[in-house]
Formats: structure tokens, sequence, C-alpha cells
């Protein structure tokens, strides 16, 4: 059955029914099949490809998303949206596709494809071995390890020499500073540096469970459940695929990690010295101060949507989300301006969140800065109350590492001080800024007032969010926004405040369950691309989601049973993975990463006392695949 580890507590009965549970919920049969179908790995020139979308097999060809491969191959590219259509060059070579149209025209002449272009999932995507050989590359399909080899050059590459055994090596490990006494020592698999994994989940803070089946080992570190697999070239996080560069191995039965997979899977930073044979690995995941709330899986009845919301504050909210996806094809600059917010206003002061989310794909480390231009020739102004957090992961725990401790700073108020200044009559000044690893996500919140220093004139000045790949000046990026990456469509614009407010009808106790889905984009689309502040047509992209913002729900509840009542209140995830944080009571609590449709978050079981009652609710979304997340009522008794 393998062995199963809760760090800290040995509590084998319990360990034993969550090691059963895992097999209910994840047979191991079910995961080789599911990771088996999602696992195509794509190579071009030995390097791999790494697509936003997993590839399928359609009619027994792999299809892939357009961009990456295109962009691997070095071609120019066009994407028609109204067409539906897809132009490509390349030296002397050019041809069309058309979605669900197996007809491509190459130089003109038409020719019938296997399988026809489709869009799934938001992404379009082509037959690979077409495009690879229209560009007279060499195209191998491995069907037993799932594997495509493309090799531009058109000549099949040559064998790899056989793999020695790994060798165990004597080398010192320090984990967070802190040296480990290990049994298990790092061994030396193709060159690479490995590492026993339940060497580093021994030294890591927080509940820690982890058990080791062979063909799996699966780790719950906080409310994040991570499964790898031996040999194989990724991992499931909260049951969402990573992939990755390399793969585990499994030797004289204990799981060894590349230091490449520890930064690819838990974020962590790691660095080796042959000459002295010591490993450095840190891991600083994160800390958080409110307890999760407990998750029962249980389908709640279906949501209505809330009657309606309202803006409430003057707290006005910049989203800067799209590109999301910062690569040479979003960002073909230097320095550019991801997103700005003019004002222009008689008002002595105006209170601004500022709130990003972006991934460096740039292949470079790059710096991001948030900067605030003054407009006005005669005026100087004042920055005060400047409070922010920014965090980054470089893999798939971005709800856990990013999301939710933002979320969670907000609504315990808890953000950093950033400082105030003067920004004198046309001058620029930055505000924040962040250096950003490559492969990294940043997340970032920063919230400040904007005062009329001196002078008599409007207040007048832009806000900028500004990226830098040669390390230059930020002040100085003064240009236009860069246009909306309409195939990766993520939230950007400004609108009037980062406060949300409903209510929802009066429940009455010991009636039918009930619920309501918040941030539905409908009965409270107030984040739309009209109602945006600034910009409009292609450069504003609706926020259904209000990430950025907090949203107050007020709930009445009425008892005319004449009797004792308790009400449960629950939060339902509403077409995908969500996690968020939310206060009651002038207590916040986080909601773990919760599957839609099969589980819930208790937020509390409320005894009705009075004929009428009301409990609000504040939440901060910290991520999803997709929203609103349901409010539901049920009476308990």
């Amino acid at each position: 059955m393998g062995k199963v580890v809760k760090k800290k507590w040995r509590m084998f009965a319990v360990l034993a029914a969550l090691l059963l549970m895992l097999d209910l919920v994840l047979p191991i049969g079910q995961i080789k099949a599911a990771a088996s179908s999602k696992s195509i790995e794509i190579t071009v020139d030995g390097k791999r490809l790494w697509p936003d979308v997993p590839p399928v097999i359609k009619d027994g060809r792999v299809m892939v998303p357009f961009r990456v491969i295109f962009e691997a191959l070095g071609t120019n590219f066009y994407w028609d949206n109204e067409k539906k259509k897809i132009t490509s060059t390349k030296n002397e070579t050019s041809f069309e596709l058309s979605i669900n149209s197996k007809y491509a025209y190459v130089n003109g002449s038409r020719i019938t494809m296997d399988v026809a272009p489709m869009i799934k999932d938001g992404r379009t995507l082509v037959p690979l071995r077409f495009v690879g050989e229209a560009y007279d590359s060499y195209v191998d399909w491995d069907g037993k390890n799932r594997k495509v080899t493309i090799t531009t050059a058109g000549d099949k590459p040559a064998e790899p020499a056989p793999t020695p055994a790994p060798s165990v090596q004597n080398y010192s490990l320090f984990f967070n500073d802190q040296k480990v006494d290990t049994k298990t020592p790092p061994i030396i698999k193709n060159n690479r540096v490995h590492v026993a994994m339940e060497s580093l989940l021994e030294q890591m803070d927080g509940e820690v469970f982890w058990s080791d089946m062979g063909s799996k080992m699966i780790i719950k570190v906080d409310d994040v459940e991570l499964i790898i697999f031996p040999n194989e070239k990724f991992a499931q996080i909260n049951g969402e695929y990573i992939y990755t560069t390399e793969s585990p191995a499994l030797h004289n039965d204990v799981f060894y990690i590349p230091l490449s997979y520890l930064k690819e899977t838990f974020g962590g930073t790691s660095t080796y010295n042959a000459s002295t044979k010591t490993v450095y690995i840190k891991i600083n995941k994160a800390k958080f101060v409110s307890d999760f709330l407990k998750v029962e899986t249980v389908n709640i009845v279906r949501p209505k949507n809330i009657p309606s919301a309202t803006f409430a504050g003057q707290r006005r909210l910049m989203v800067s989300d799209n590109p999301e996806m910062l690569d040479p094809r979003t960002v073909p600059y230097a320095e550019a301006t991801l997103w700005q917010d003019t004002v222009d206003t008689d008002k002595q002061s105006m209170d601004h969140r500022v709130y990003g989310w972006h991934v460096n794909k740039l292949n470079k480390k790059i710096n991001i800065g948030i900067t605030i231009e003054n407009l006005s020739s005669t005026n100087d102004l004042e920055i005060v109350n400047a409070r922010g957090i920014d965090r980054t992961t470089s893999n798939g725990w971005y709800h856990h590492d990013v999301g939710l401790p933002m979320a969670e700073a907000v609504l315990l108020n808890k953000l950093t001080s950033t400082g105030q200044s003067v920004v004198k009559a046309s001058r620029t000044v930055t505000i924040n800024q962040f250096a950003v690893e490559e492969e990294f996500l940043i997340g970032f919140l920063q919230d400040l007032t904007v005062k009329k220093a001196a002078g008599s004139g409007n207040l007048n000045y832009k806000i900028r969010v500004v990226v830098s790949q040669n390390g230059g000046e930020l002040t100085s990026i003064n240009y236009d926004p860069l246009q909306v990456d309409s195939v990766n469509l993520h939230p950007r614009g400004v609108w009037e405040s980062s406060k949300l407010q409903a209510v929802l009808p009066v429940y009455e106790a010991g009636t039918s369950e009930v619920a309501y889905s918040i941030s539905n984009g409908i009965t409270d689309n107030l984040m739309s691309g009209e109602t945006s502040l600034f910009g409009s047509g292609i450069n504003v992209v609706r926020n259904p989601g209000h990430f950025g913002a907090t949203y107050k729900v007020k709930i009445p509840i009425a008892n005319l049973t004449g009797q004792s009542k308790t009400v449960r209140v629950r939060l339902g995830a509403r077409g995908g993975r969500y996690s968020g944080a939310v206060k009651i009571n002038n207590k916040v609590l986080l909601v773990p990463t919760i599957k839609p449709g099969t589980e819930t978050a208790n937020v509390i079981d409320y005894k009705v006392t009075g004929v009428q009652d009301e409990l609000e609710l504040e939440i901060m979304h910290g991520g999803g695949a997709a929203l609103p997340l349901a409010v539901d009522l049920i009476t308990l008794d």
C-alpha cells in the first residue's frame, strides 16, 4: 500500500482514512489514464514547447494551439478573428487555414488535410504534422511515449546515448538555510542533481501530508494537493495538469526530483556547488494568518442571479491583466505601457487601486513598475497612504501563492506601506516596481491616494503599469498602452470603484435551500467595457469576475417559526475551481480551492434568534478558472 506520513503528528488511523479517501477520489488507474490522455510532449529542435492548452488527438492527429507552433517554427502569422482564418508565411512558403475546414491553401494551391483546425477552450488548434511538414520540417510521433519531435532542418535526429544508472553522491543539503540531516543523500541522474522528495517535505512548515504509493506520490500542503509521477514530465496541482522540463526518478523505491522540477512544482529556488558538493534549496510558501474553511462534498441547488448590485466607495480600480502573457508577440518592444489611467478632475484628492496579473515569457528577467506622471505644468502632487502587496510564483500554485495571499491581506487590512512622495509639475515618479524572473507570474495590488500639494489647477495625471526588458528607467516610459491580446482575453480597464455591494432577498429560516450567484457578469455587470472610465473598443476587456475588487453581500434572514433555527451559509464554485477569502463578523476566513458543483466551503452556522437578522459577507476572489461564486443558504434544523 505504500507509506503515509503526516508531518509532526503521526495519527496513523486518521492518515489511513485520508489515504483511502484519496484512493477513492483518485484511483491509480484513473490518474494514469487521465495523465496519458494529456501528457503529449512536443519538442522543436530539442526545445520543449509549453502550450497553454494541452495538445489533443483528433482522428489520429495531434492538434496544438497555433500560436505556440508557429512561433517555434519562426513564421509570421496573422489570426483573422472575423473570418476565423490563420495566415502564415516563412521564407517562400505561405498558407492559409480556416476553422472547421479541411482545405488548406499552400502558396495558393488547395490541399486537403486529414483533420480541420478547431477551437477548444477558447484556443485555435491546428494539425501539428501538417504545419510542421508544410515548412519542410521532420515530424516524428512516438506513440508509446506520446512525444512529438520536430526538426526544422528536415533531418531525423540522432538516437540519444544510453542513460547511465543513477549514482549516489555525498552532497550536503541545506533547506531554507538549515542543514538537512538525511539518510537519503542526493543522486546524479542524466548529469542532474536529484534530491529525495521526502527529505524536503520533512523540513517544510505547516500541515504537510504525503503518501508514497510507488506509482505516484500524493502531497498535501495546507489546501493544495500535488501529485507527482515517476518518469513523467507533468504533475497535478489540485487536479490541474502542469508540464515540467524534467521528471522525477524512482531509485531504490525512493522518489527523487531534479532541481528544475522543484522550481516548476513548488516555486522554490535551488543552487548547487559541485566543488563543495553542497545543494541549497529554498521554498517560501505563503504563510496565512487566517483559518481555512471546512470543505464539504455536496451539490448545492441551482443558483439564481442576484437581483442587482451597485458600486460602493470612492477608490477607483485599474486592472492590468491584458496582455497576461508577456511574450515577444504581445510585447514586441524593449519598453512598453501595459495599461494606464488618466485623471483630470477639480477634486482635491483621488483614491486609487491598481491591480496587476502578468506572466513573464520574454525569455529574460524583466522589470514591471507602477508610475505616475504629473501632466500639470502648475500643480504639484502628493502620493499618500500608499500601501500594497505583490506575490510571485513559477508554477501552478498561482491561487495559493499569489491570489489567496493578496485577498487575505486586503480583507485583513494588512497591506504593506510603500512610502509617500511628491510629484513635481511635469515630472514622473515610480510608485512601486517589481523584478520578475523568467517564467514567473506576478500579481500585485497597490492602493494610493493622490492629493493636490500646490497650485490652483485641476488634478491632472496618468498612472501607468509599465514593463522594461533592458533595465531602463521606468519613469521614461510614456507610450500608449499595448493593444489587447485578443488570443488570450483577460480583463483590462478602469472602473469607478473597487468595492461592490448587493443585498440578497430575505431568506426565511425553515424554508427550502436557496443559492445566489455573485460576480455572474449579468445582473452585476458593473465592470463592462462600456462602463470603463478610460479606453474603449479593443483596448478594454470587461471584468465580470471583479478581479481586484471586494464584494459585500448582505443576507437578511427572517425566522417566523417561533422556534430556534440554525441557517448554514456556504460558498460554492460555479463553472470552475475557485479560491478566495471571506470576512464575516470581522473575522477573515480562507476559501480553499473548491471544485464546481461538487464541493462547498461552510462559512457559518448561524443561530437565528430574532424575527429578522442580517449577516454581511465581504468576499475577495483569489482566483478561479471561471467565476461566478454561489452563496448558498440552507436551514439545518
